[in-house]
């Protein structure tokens, strides 16, 4: 994205995790309703405004984003996404996309964000060339994989019962012998 300018074009951005992945648990929406999973990506464009406000000829982005599974497909619907700028006198200024995407089933695994952008026809704006840490970040519940629980707690009955249960098998066992 380094130095693309706002043309009106259509852009297409894949980001994948490396081997890593999001999972978003059944208990993600039922603790958190209203967000229960989300995401913010930063990009950063020049140039710099001198105000804390941005000029009105700043440029803007829309599109969808569409989380990906672990070969590259798409899972569920394309997701709008919700743009904003932000920065300042001392900030580079950011053009900031975000989604929320609507799960079918959970849990779920992503492995990466696929983002169909359309950019703006904003002569002399592009996306900066600069050396600095840009990032995605991620709200509500969710666990970072490999190595994490299927899901945080069973979908259905309790974890008193499963131990009742096995109590329950161990005594019946002990008595056969």
């Amino acid at each position: 994205m380094n130095g693309t300018d706002f043309n009106g074009q259509n852009v297409q951005l894949n980001l994948l995790f490396n081997g890593f992945f999001l999972r978003a648990f059944t208990q993600t929406e039922k603790l958190h309703p209203n967000k229960p999973f989300y995401a913010f990506l930063s990009l950063p464009y020049l140039p710099f405004w001198t105000t804390s406000t941005p000029p009105p000829d700043s440029p803007t982005v829309s599109g969808t984003a569409t989380l990906l599974d672990s070969f590259g497909q798409p899972i569920g619907s394309p997701s709008p996404l919700d743009e904003g700028l932000e920065g300042g006198p001392s900030f580079q200024p950011d053009v900031v996309l975000s989604f929320t995407p609507d799960f079918a089933t959970t849990p779920v695994d992503i492995y990466g964000i696929r983002y169909d952008l359309q950019l703006s026809d904003s002569p002399g704006k592009m996306f900066a060339i600069a050396p600095r840490q840009d990032a995605i970040l991620f709200g509500g519940f969710y666990g970072v994989g490999p190595g994490i629980p299927r899901d945080i707690v069973p979908d259905a009955g309790s974890t008193l019962g499963l131990l009742l249960c096995g109590i329950a098998a161990c005594a019946a066992l002990k008595r056969t012998r």
